[in-house]
């Protein structure tokens, strides 16, 4: 006769809390090891991208750097200082202003007895040089005995990528502000040229339009598609929420938490791209909106189009000349130096390796475009502008300028830019604008 088993007393619930919290708490490494290896190996990624990811989409709602940037009613566009921590170059690191620019903050410049107040517009050519070479511009300007017992105002207007007529609008926008400058100098004529020619054309983007406008504004709705615009937006803002909660959660740092928030933001980012390729779609049947493209731009050959860029160029240079002669302010036009010129630099096989790529298209549109800008910059000069051909500032300079294939300088070179257009500047001081 078998003898009854006695049933198995039952846990009591405190006891199975506390077993059910253990093994928990035992399985919680297994399960972070596991979505940690799910990101490091299956996903490919890391912890840093993820938070980098994380913070742009909490911020600006894209991981895209460009949203750094905002419209301008005037200017095209200029950094946002809401978002931009401004820009690191040569061991520095310059802050974006309240007006949107790369530059220290600071008053509207006013006119002082004790103070020259310089304004530089142009692009990254220009900004470059008042950041590399900003200690060889003021040494330059302190030699003179008119502007050595002067404090030297260094505004920087020039913002990269800009080309003409942005700098003419910049110009007029901090004059209609009440800015007082004593020197205006605009450093141009690669942008002008090669990113007219090459991005603006090529996205059939209106050639005075500011560069990649049609992706600038590619977040203007456009009316004939409100459904696949609301589902971007809408697409959007999830990631954006999703990516600020991460941000504020106090799980933020579990492999499990990120692996589980990388998997809905991917979600959303497929719904974003489906919701945008409905967008392209329908811009590829009706055509880009004319917020995107401005007005229709038909070229009978490339000859016309490098005329008409040259124009424009030209064009702008007089009205800045018009409103400076206006405000009593000197007014001095350089154009920038290009390795893609013939004969303007000798180099040997280290630089031309870097600075000369025979197949880009920017530099093919120099070689073509910039003859024309030197011919009108003589119609300028005949015309009263102070205007200055340095395309051969390097001709007789044998060691390495050119710091990459585009149009920039390195140290060096924007050391001896700086003395150049220092040494206009002082002339331009001496000579009494008629």
């Amino acid at each position: 006769m078998m003898t009854p088993q006695r049933p198995r007393p039952k846990l009591s619930l405190k006891k199975r809390l506390v077993f059910g919290a253990m093994a928990t708490l035992m399985s919680l490494p297994v399960v972070e090891l596991i979505s940690w290896s799910a990101i490091r190996f299956g996903l490919e990624d890391d912890f840093e991208n993820i938070r980098d990811t994380q913070n742009r989409l909490a911020v600006s709602g894209s991981t895209k750097k460009s949203l750094n940037e905002a419209i301008h009613p005037y200017l095209g566009w200029v950094m946002n200082p809401q978002t931009s921590q401004g820009t690191e170059f040569g061991g520095r690191q310059i802050p974006v202003n309240r007006f949107g620019f790369n530059d220290d903050e600071q008053e509207l410049p006013k006119r002082a007895t004790d103070q020259l107040v310089v304004g530089i517009l142009g692009g990254s050519v220009a900004w470059q040089m008042t950041v590399l070479g900003e200690s060889a511009f003021r040494e330059s300007l302190k030699q003179s005995p008119a502007l050595h017992d002067k404090e030297i105002r260094l505004v920087r207007l020039a913002m990269p990528a800009y080309k003409e007529p942005q700098q003419l609008m910049a110009l007029s926008f901090f004059l209609a502000l009440g800015a007082e400058f004593d020197v205006i100098v605009n450093i141009d004529g690669y942008n002008e040229v090669a990113l007219a020619a090459v991005d603006n054309n090529s996205a059939g983007v209106f050639a005075a339009y500011p560069r990649g406008w049609s992706f600038r504004t590619q977040d203007i709705v456009d009316p004939r598609v409100y459904e696949a615009s609301f589902n971007t937006l809408e697409a959007r803002a999830a990631r954006q929420r999703l990516a600020q909660n991460m941000c504020h959660s106090w799980f933020r740092w579990s492999p499990t938490v990120n692996l589980i928030w990388k998997l809905g933001d991917g979600y959303w980012q497929n719904r974003l791209f489906d919701a945008a390729t409905e967008v392209t779609l329908h811009q590829s049947a009706k055509g880009k909106p004319f917020a995107s493209t401005g007005p229709p731009q038909l070229y009978a050959n490339q000859s016309e189009m490098f005329e008409q860029l040259a124009d424009v160029w030209k064009n702008s240079s007089l009205q800045i000349d018009h409103l400076c002669r206006g405000a009593g302010t000197k007014y001095i036009h350089i154009l920038q130096p290009n390795q893609y010129v013939a004969g303007s630099k000798s180099m040997g096989d280290q630089e031309r390796n870097t600075a000369i790529y025979e197949t880009l298209l920017s530099g093919q549109a120099i070689a073509r475009g910039y003859p024309l800008l030197v011919s009108a910059g003589n119609e300028l000069l005949e015309g009263g502008v102070d205007f200055h051909d340095l395309t051969m500032l390097f001709a007789d300079v044998e060691e390495p300028i050119y710091a990459d294939q585009f149009c920039h300088y390195n140290a060096r070179g924007n050391d001896i830019l700086a003395r150049a257009v220092a040494e206009r500047i002082v002339g331009a001081c001496r000579r009494v604008t008629p």
